[in-house]
């Protein structure tokens, strides 16, 4: 019987050891999140609102946040830098892990940032030169 409860104790005293060794093994990384004057990036859940130069969330477990590009009076969103480059508009969901330690040199920081241009810029794309409202 003591045999049976020792054995039992040590498996479960090892499972427990896998799962902080397994915790501990995951490296980290950290969300940058850059601004300036012309803009900030606001955060859906209001945990990562940045209104400075910079933000550094560290991410150590799956991380999931949307984040929403928001103009300075006079300013405009164009287009978003790093993780959400392929979003053509403000909003953007970011998920992000940290990898497992054997991966570990691929992980580091992971970039955001919102580009924005003064309302008075012209872009083609904004004007209609002809009259018929179409670009």
């Amino acid at each position: 019987m003591r045999l049976n409860t020792a054995g039992a104790l040590n498996q479960l005293l090892a499972k427990r050891v896998l799962v902080v060794l397994a915790a501990l093994l995951l490296a980290s990384c950290r969300l940058v999140i850059l601004t300036d004057e012309t803009g900030r990036i606001d955060s859906a859940s209001g945990t990562a609102n940045c209104d400075q130069a910079s933000c550094v969330i560290p991410i150590e477990e799956l991380y999931s946040e949307t984040f929403t590009a928001v103009a300075a009076d006079g300013y405009r969103f164009v287009k978003w830098k790093g993780v959400c480059t392929i979003t053509v508009i403000p909003i953007c969901e970011v998920k992000l892990a940290p990898l497992t330690e054997q991966f570990a040199e691929f992980d580091g920081d992971v970039e955001l940032s919102a580009v924005f241009e003064p309302t008075t810029s012209k872009r083609a794309w904004y004007r209609d030169v002809d009259g018929d409202h179409y670009g």
